[in-house]
């Protein structure tokens, strides 16, 4: 039997066209390597051993005697070097009677925890900021949504052990104690962003600035993860190697805050051309901080008649919002039903990825917009050029498109006969084509959206959006308002992995810490002077002062905020990678629901006045 089976492969590799060897079943990582949006280099496949597939990491318990009484170990990429690339990674957490893991995010993970020995307490806050807690026995699980605040408390008499796998094998770690405290974000911006007092952030920041290192050592002695092996973001090096997922990772000591900025927005196009038009990218590698992020922008410049011809983005949906005149835009699904639409200033249509679609000026002025993806590079590929300026042979562009100019309006009436002559000769329904998925809010939900709305009733007002056009309502405790347009609101947007939102900030306005647990950000400003950051894993800040034009792009999943620092209002628009990304405000997640203050304390640090007091402001209950 041996011997056949050996035969029988040898015949294989002699007729099939494919090669065993570049079958990639793993992608052992190779710390030594450059490291890309999706991990670490692969290690030679002759190199790997059944070692690479295992680790005793875990096996020791970790040192409890610290602040925290707790202790993690970690099994992620590359320390567990055969996890890299795989989706999946797994920690063990030591607490002692009284131990804490504080409150924390996993921006790139959602995470599930088992209990081995002891009692935990175990909770999360969702984007409504509703808490949901358990008390866990030795053997019972809770899992936590990717992105969103979490903490574990032993609230037992003895020490508690439990394992907790998490979706990724390099999720990534925020604890908000740290980030608030422990980071060189400004005071004046942490009071702005979280409605603690200036005083009580100043005493908290001398204390936990002590506090928090002597975690941070604690955490890197018992703890097999290097805080550097920790990937918030992927800066585009275009001098290292390309894969499909992005471009090389910048050395992280290396990175500032211009990395995440773009001005190349800020100025219109050269619409001196042919087709009248100008688009300008924020694309990496030249906006360099969206690489791996799943989100990118482009500025539309369109002179009077100009038109963005009929093309397809390969690698990305799109999301289109007008700032400045009329657009006519339209889409052309894979069973040729066209879904044509006249935008004006404010609205927004959605394109879906691999669609042909376009953009014409149908006004009288000049007309432009702002474009968002659902990826750091969506390719782009324009009908004409592909078909007149490449050097596909005339003959074959006539075969393979029925095209020569004496036959187009003879074609025009044909074209439904040949289609009709292909749907009976073809194996494939147009009908199981799926185009887009436009959200049916009385339908059932799933992980990945809405229910989809019958196709015979959608209509071209379910890619267009008008609620973006108007400015909201600034006049309430943060000076702010956002508008968004998300599924189901936005319902053409659903399962296309982008959505946008409108944000209006009145003098000394703010939209306070918050995380998106579903998306990356990419932000443009509009009018005004925005002041905006975010704090790594790491505890750094990047911050930027914006003006008009320009961008930033903020990592899913990390603790950021934009404060209106000029002297009138502000307005931007920003782009997710998500048609539903998720929002949690950090203050009203922890002051504004029944989370019980012990647990405030326990799991921020802050004092029992200080919890009480806030809860008092933002409408809390114990």
């Amino acid at each position: 039997m041996k011997m056949m089976i050996i035969n029988i492969f040898f015949i294989l590799s002699l007729v099939s066209s494919i090669s065993f060897a570049s079958v990639q079943d793993f992608c052992v990582a190779d710390p030594s390597g450059p490291q890309g949006p999706s991990g670490f280099s692969c290690k030679n496949p002759d190199q790997v051993t059944a070692n690479d597939f295992a680790f005793s990491g875990l096996a020791k318990a970790g040192n409890t005697s610290n602040m925290i009484k707790a202790a993690v170990t970690t099994a992620f990429a590359p320390a567990f070097s055969g996890v890299n690339g795989l989706g999946i990674s797994v920690v063990r957490l030591d607490l002692a009677a009284g131990g804490v893991v504080p409150l924390h995010i996993h921006r790139g993970a959602s995470e599930v925890l088992i209990v081995i020995e002891g009692t935990i307490r175990g909770g999360f806050i969702s984007s409504d900021n509703k808490v949901y807690l358990k008390t866990l026995q030795k053997g019972e699980v809770i899992v936590f949504p990717q992105g969103l605040l979490h903490f574990a408390l032993n609230n037992g008499t003895g020490p508690a052990l439990a394992f907790a796998a998490l979706g990724s094998s390099n999720p990534g770690v925020q604890l908000v104690p740290s980030a608030l405290f422990a980071s060189d974000l400004p005071s004046e911006l942490v009071e702005a962003t979280t409605f603690l007092s200036r005083e009580e952030i100043r005493r908290l920041k001398r204390k936990m600035k002590m506090i928090i290192r002597i975690f941070f050592m604690i955490l890197s002695l018992v703890s097999s993860i290097s805080s550097a092996s920790v990937q918030d973001f992927c800066i585009a090096d275009p001098s290292g190697p390309q894969s499909p997922s992005g471009y090389s990772c910048k050395k992280p000591d290396q990175v500032t805050a211009d990395d995440f900025a773009f001005s190349g927005l800020a100025k219109a196009g050269n619409t001196s051309n042919m087709i009248k038009a100008a688009v300008a990218t924020g694309f990496a590698p030249a906006f360099a901080g969206v690489n791996g992020l799943g989100v990118s922008v482009a500025r539309l410049d369109l002179a009077e008649g100009g038109v963005v011809p009929i093309h397809i983005h390969s690698g990305a949906s799109e999301v289109l919002i007008v700032i400045e005149g009329t657009i006519r835009a339209g889409i052309i699904s894979s069973a040729n039903k066209v879904y044509l639409k006249t935008l004006q200033k404010g609205e927004v249509i959605v394109f879906p990825q691999g669609l042909l679609h376009f953009a014409l000026n149908g006004g009288t002025g000049p007309a432009m917009a702002f474009a968002a993806f659902g990826s750091s590079n969506p390719g782009v590929q324009l009908v004409p050029n592909a078909l007149f300026a490449s050097d596909l042979p005339a003959e074959l562009v006539e075969a393979t498109n029925f095209l020569s100019h004496e036959e187009v309006k003879r074609l025009k009436g044909m074209i439904i006969h040949i289609f009709f002559i292909l749907s009976l000769v073809s194996s494939t329904s147009f009908a199981s084509v799926q185009d887009f998925c436009v959200a049916d809010p009385k339908g059932p939900q799933s992980p990945s959206g809405y229910s989809c709305k019958n196709p015979d009733q959608v209509t071209e007002n379910d890619f267009a959006f008008s609620g973006l056009a108007k400015a909201g309502n600034t006049s309430n405790l943060i000076k702010a308002a956002v508008t968004p347009a998300f599924a189901p609101a936005f319902a053409g947007t659903n399962g296309l992995g982008v959505s946008m939102a409108r944000l209006d900030l009145a003098g000394g306005g703010v939209i306070p810490l918050h995380t998106h647990p579903g998306a990356s950000e990419v932000l443009v400003v509009i009018q005004g002077t925005i002041c905006a950051g975010f704090i790594s894993s790491a505890n750094k800040v990047y911050l930027k002062t914006l003006q008009r034009g320009d961008s930033m792009v903020f990592p899913q999943g990390l603790l950021h905020f934009q404060l209106n620092s000029g002297k009138g209002p502000a307005l931007a628009f920003v782009a997710f990678g998500s048609s539903s990304p998720g929002l949690q405000i950090l203050p009203f997640a922890l002051f504004a629901n029944d989370l019980p203050s012990e647990l405030v304390e326990a799991t921020t640090f802050l004092s029992d006045e200080e919890v009480k007091k806030l809860k008092g402001v933002l409408g809390g209950t114990d």
